[in-house]
């Protein structure tokens, strides 16, 4: 089998990019870019004011697309980040 001069390929152990996440053997994890995307957009929300009734269906997407991988501190970084909102909405 011949490879064109583009393709590469990679070990294993340095998982695939799928869909957001990095799969490996054995865990899934958010890719970085995916994080990054994230924290911006609650950084956006931050700082327009916006409130939670704004947000909620957009957070509830994120937290959906998270919550499918090893992310347990990233889901309590975004909710403590969020709360910040939550508050201000009261």
């Amino acid at each position: 089998m011949q490879l064109n001069n583009k393709t590469t390929y990679f070990p294993y152990y340095c998982g695939v990019n799928f869909c957001g996440y990095k799969i490996f053997t054995t865990h899934i994890l958010v890719k970085g870019s995916s994080k990054r995307k994230i924290k911006k957009k609650i950084n956006i929300w931050n700082k327009k004011q916006y409130s939670f009734k704004q947000i909620e269906s957009s957070y509830n997407s994120y937290l959906g697309h998270v919550k499918h991988c090893c992310s347990y501190n990233f889901v309590k970084s975004l909710e403590s980040s969020i709360e910040q909102i939550r508050k201000r909405g009261k």
